[in-house]
């Protein structure tokens, strides 16, 4: 047993030495390519991330130098209007919405005030800011520096939080402010500044997206090491929040690494804590910006040492692996020397190894069934090791697999040499990359009978490879969709090109393999202009030998002929020896700003023509001195000077001698206000002397401005005197107008052609309770209601539209009290000199007292109708009653002595009886025709009215028939009224005569009611007589019976008028009941409708107040 320990121990050992060697080996190429991956990965992503910022950075920069020459924005700043801020406001609203990345777009004028703003908010979106909001920010810092940094470069401000009303504006808001010089045409002097608020979240989160390189903490430093993103805890931008527990560093947590980093630009560095990948980078690398030479911006990449331990390849696989191959051979070894007694226990061995093993080993016999799968084999195939064994390989390797797997064992059965593949495999929906090392294995026989396959994970590796490849892409697409030609070339006066992008092909007309396809490639300097071949090459020379940086503008010819003015941005490529490669930058088309700059320099041209062409007299002035340097022919036509004469005298010479101090005061504080920009005093009304001594009214429209880089004081003089003479008129037939209008007792009122009012007379503004300049511009719907107010406008519409007046129109005028008073109308068209209509002009009489007049003109006349007819009939009725009286007495007389002569049982009685009844009812009449007709005045006693009340209803009961109620209500008052009670008992007994009857054959109820009351006006309208809110005593009597039509109501208080039937009335009852109350100081009123009952009121007055 020694020596077969020791034979194979001879074997053994030098096998496994070297097998050792080989692993320690393979394991240290391993550790060394996952670390270059890793570090190549780390530092790959601190350029992707530098560039990501570098372009959002850059997109600002085209954003703020195209806001600092947009069209029209110098206009704005020189000669402000409504109109240019409307226009802006509308085109920065569309870029504000646009780019979404911007908090606020500004301009400031030169002075500090704000001239526009947009706000942005992504809910809302962009809204420009009212002019009443606008803000004074002269004191604010961003404003000094860029004013004090000159006509040219960009301003950059921190990079901080959001501060509003002096705290952080929540949520928080990182922001960077951007702001550049707007110059006058010439590019010398600064008209105001434009600015954009960049809102820095997106930029951050930007950043802060790890894409693939999921082990990697990116953090983001300004120069003190504070974090701007990436920070431990929330503990971002620490330096906002002073004397708190954020305020922290990354110094503070890595002190070490700190002062390495600080200390270089860029580099990469292990130590204790991990991979460190830094780069510094300055937010603006350009040259025409103002910013600190130390404000600068700290990318680092860091990889816990945990984790990246745990991306390193597993030592345990190489281990195992050695001890596999070390057991194989101790095995091979042992099995030379103990085939048969150790065989069993070598198999067992052999299988906990490859059990515990986490590469995929197997074992396969010549004819292609398993023999052995370790564990982890067996779990990628998703069956257990006893499931696969003596199973062919082609029922468990995965479909698309098979063909390959078989080729591979053949190989190796027929080769007997090892095999080593890649294999590309998709198990369960997921893709797998294997690396596999197939070898055979002999027993007695010389040709292999079993074939081992051991295969190592290699799925991340490789799928990080596949993503720097699909970055590779992305990169290639970014170039193709830049607004440019981004290139690299050659330092050579042909200007090779070794890159260009595809947006050559938009640019140029060429594509891109036409520029960059080496020997037949078109050479880039055949593009270019041949006058400015020279310019652009001695430009970039020059540019090499300070920092390599270099901005071109010059001309090229596309593929088409097309000439185009572009702008180049370049900088040079040196190797790691400081040897210059190549030239990188990028191409922009410029040709429509060019245009536009040369169309500006044209309309500079116009302005001498319309200066000498101007129809108004125009005087040019030092803005410094107030000497006048220029005039046009209009100002000698003015003046009565030849322009010899005018040049050269001071400012305030044109005006008359005792206005010359006022117009050198206006100059001076001209010159006080400002001195540096374009600024527009208000129009000014002044007086300019001729030669002649005439004194000539002039409107002055000045502005202070630039010409021939000189500042300069531009004045129009407009001769007002036509216009003076024409207001001077205008007022006299105005003062004439109001005069007139305001003396008249009636609404005068104007309208324009909308229908708001323009005028009304002061009675009419007295009565509306306005002022005319309340009034003006508003309409009917703002003062009556709806139905009314289109009334109105129907009528003043059809006026205005037809031409045709309306005249005497009768209709209702609503008042702001609710006071209704009706007017008489005209209206008729106004119209101007042309013959248009340029509105209407009303007139509305007030008829209240006309109507008053006319209603009480109607009673007075009715009153003296009836009077009259009252005094005929009264003198009729006086004159037949007595003749009839005299007939009637011997009648009487006669028929009642044949009754008593005659038997009482003469039936002759009956008949004398009805002749007597008959008599004495015509006496009756004549007794009422004679009362009515005297008029004889009531003999009027002052005595409370309840007893007569009483006593007339106990006269009434026995006469009111038995299906009829009687209901009589007295209220107790002490004040007593002045009456006649034999008058009143009359007229009480007719009137609830009146009521039984209308209820005599159907039955119903007699009311009787006394009271006191207060006289109400408003519901009793028609008793004119009676006075509102003086006690009276009110007799109300009604009944339930057939009542009266309202044409029977009319005529009720009609002598001989009556409702019943032929010989149950006289129709005098109810005129001797109202001839009796008013001659009492009384009324009476009467409420009856058909089938609904009739209801009297008797009002009497009361003598007393009640104490």
């Amino acid at each position: 047993m020694f020596r077969v320990v020791l034979k194979s121990q001879i074997t053994f050992i030098p096998i496994m030495t070297v097998i050792l060697l080989m692993t320690l080996q393979l394991y240290s190429n391993d550790r060394s390519l996952h670390l270059s991956e890793i570090k190549g990965a780390a530092m790959k992503t601190m350029v992707d991330k530098q560039q990501c910022l570098s372009r959002q950075i850059s997109s600002v920069i085209s954003d703020i130098r195209f806001l600092a020459t947009l069209p029209g924005i110098r206009d704005l700043l020189e000669t402000p209007s409504r109109t240019r801020v409307e226009h802006l406001e509308e085109v920065l609203t569309s870029f504000s919405n646009a780019k979404a990345v911007y908090d606020q777009v500004r301009y400031i004028d030169a002075e500090g005030m704000e001239v526009l703003r947009i706000n942005y908010n992504p809910d809302s979106k962009a809204v420009p800011v009212n002019r009443q909001k606008l803000q004074d920010k002269k004191d604010r810092y961003y404003f000094s520096q860029t004013v004090s940094m000159g006509v040219s470069g960009i301003y950059v401000s921190p990079f901080d939080l959001n501060i509003e009303n002096g705290a952080l504006e929540q949520p928080l808001k990182p922001m960077l402010r951007f702001a550049q010089p707007v110059t006058d045409a010439d590019g010398k002097n600064i008209l105001g500044i434009a600015i954009l608020n960049f809102l820095g979240k997106p930029l951050i989160d930007r950043f802060s997206d790890p894409g693939t390189a999921t082990h990697h903490r990116l953090i983001l430093l300004n120069r003190e090491g504070y974090y701007l993103a990436g920070a431990p805890g929330n503990m971002n931008w620490g330096f906002m929040f002073p004397g708190t527990e954020r305020e922290v560093t990354f110094g503070n947590h890595f002190q070490e690494e700190w002062k390495t980093i600080r200390q270089q630009e860029e580099g990469q560095f292990f130590s204790r804590n991990g991979l460190f990948t830094f780069r510094k980078l300055s937010p603006l690398d350009t040259t025409d910006t103002t910013i600190p030479d130390d404000y600068h911006w700290l990318m680092v990449s860091m990889i816990p040492a945990g984790e990246l331990q745990d991306m390193m390849p597993s030592v345990n696989s190489y281990i195992l692996f050695v001890m596999f191959m070390g057991i194989l051979v101790l095995g091979g070894s042992m099995l030379v020397s103990l085939r048969t007694e150790h065989h069993a226990l070598a198999r067992r061995e052999l299988q906990a190894f490859y059990d515990h093993s986490p590469n995929l080993i197997t074992l396969f016999s010549d004819d292609g069934r398993c023999i052995m799968a370790n564990k982890a084999a067996a779990a990628f195939l998703g069956r257990s090791p006893l499931d696969l064994k003596g199973v062919h390989y082609s029922d468990f390797i995965p479909q698309g697999f098979i063909k390959i797997f078989g080729a591979r064992l053949d190989r190796v059965l027929k080769t007997s040499a090892p095999v080593f593949e890649e294999d590309h495999i998709e198990q369960n929906g997921r893709t797998w990359y294997l690396q596999s090392i197939g070898f055979p294995i002999t027993t007695e026989k010389s040709t292999p009978s079993m074939v081992g396959i051991t295969s190592i994970d290699i799925t991340r590796q490789k799928t990080a490879l596949l993503q720097l490849h699909e970055n590779e892409r992305k990169l290639h697409a970014l170039f193709s969709n830049l607004p440019g030609m981004a290139y690299r070339c050659l330092n050579t006066p042909d200007w090779p090109m070794e890159f260009v992008s595809s947006g050559c092909l938009r640019l140029t007309g060429y594509h891109p393999d036409e520029l960059s396809n080496g020997e037949h490639a078109v050479s880039y300097n055949e593009l270019i202009v041949q006058e400015d071949q020279n310019m652009v090459w001695d430009t970039v020379q020059q540019a090499l030998e300070n920092d390599g940086k270099f901005n071109i503008r010059y001309r090229i010819r596309t593929k088409t002929g097309n000439l185009l003015h572009v702008h180049e941005q370049g900088s040079a490529v040196h190797d790691s020896s400081g040897n210059l490669v190549a030239l990188e930058g990028f191409i922009m088309d410029i040709t429509d700003q060019v245009l536009y700059q040369e169309a500006l320099q044209e309309s500079e041209a116009r302005f001498r023509t319309l200066f000498e062409g101007a129809p108004d007299a125009i005087f040019l002035a030092n803005a410094k001195t107030g000497i006048l340097i220029d005039a046009n022919n209009k100002a000698s036509q003015l003046t009565g000077k030849r322009r010899g004469e005018i040049i050269g005298r001071h400012y305030s010479t044109l005006h008359p001698p005792e206005e010359e101090e006022t117009a050198r005061n206006n100059f001076l504080q001209q010159q006080a206000k400002d001195r540096n920009s374009d600024t527009s005093l208000p129009n000014t009304e002044s007086t300019l002397l001729h030669t002649n001594g005439n004194r000539i009214p002039v409107e002055i429209i000045s502005q202070a401005m630039y010409l021939d880089n000189q500042q300069i004081m531009y004045a129009i003089f407009r001769d007002i005197s036509r216009r003076k003479q024409a207001e001077t008129e205008l007022q006299a037939k105005t003062r004439l107008l109001e005069t007139v209008t305001g003396t008249v007792p009636v609404y005068i009122y104007m309208k324009d052609r909308n229908l708001n009012y323009t005028f009304a007379n002061s009675y009419a503004l007295n009565h509306f309770q306005l002022s005319l300049d309340n009034l003006s511009g508003r309409n009917d719907r703002d003062f009556f209601p709806p139905a009314v107010s289109a009334i109105y406008n129907k009528d003043d519409r059809s006026v205005i539209d037809t031409c045709r007046p309306i005249i005497n129109k009768e209709e209702e005028l609503y008042l702001p009290d609710g006071m209704i008073i009706p007017v008489l109308t005209n209206k008729v068209p106004l119209i101007d000199s042309r013959g248009d209509v340029q509105g209407i002009v009303c007139v509305s009489i007030d008829r209240s007292e006309q109507k008053r007049a006319e209603k009480k003109n109607r009673e007075l006349q009715n009153q003296l109708q009836n009077s009259q007819k009252l005094e005929t009939l009264g003198t009729l009725a006086g004159g037949f009653a007595h003749d009839f009286n005299n007939i009637l007495t011997p009648i009487i007389g006669f028929t009642e002595l044949a009754i008593g002569s005659l038997p009482k049982d003469s039936p002759t009685i009956s008949d004398l009886q009805t002749v007597l009844s008959a008599a004495k009812r015509a006496k009756r009449l004549v007794t009422q025709i004679l009362t009515f007709s005297r008029k004889k005045p009531p003999s009027l006693t002052i005595q409370p009215l309840q007893p007569i009340i009483e006593e007339s209803v106990a006269f009434l009961k026995p006469s009111v028939p038995s299906n009829i109620t009687l209901q009589t209500t007295v209220e107790p008052f002490t004040q007593q009224v002045e009456c006649d009670e034999s008058q009143i008992q009359q007229v009480i007994m007719n009137l609830c005569t009146n009521a039984w009857q209308a209820m005599e054959l159907r039955g119903g109820t007699l009311g009787l009611h006394l009271k006191k009351i207060r006289f109400d006006k408003q519901r009793h309208s028609m008793m004119n007589t009676l006075v509102p809110g003086k006690p009276y005593a009110c007799i109300t009597i009604s009944d339930t019976g057939t009542g009266m039509s309202a044409g029977e109501l009319e005529r009720i208080f009609d002598p001989f008028y009556t409702t019943k039937e032929v010989g149950k009335g006289t129709g005098l009852g109810l005129p001797v009941v109202y001839g009796i109350i008013e001659a009492h100081h009384g009324g009476i009123d009467i409420e009856s409708s058909k089938n609904n009952g009739t209801t009297v009121t008797v009002f009497l007055p009361l003598v007393d107040n009640e104490t």
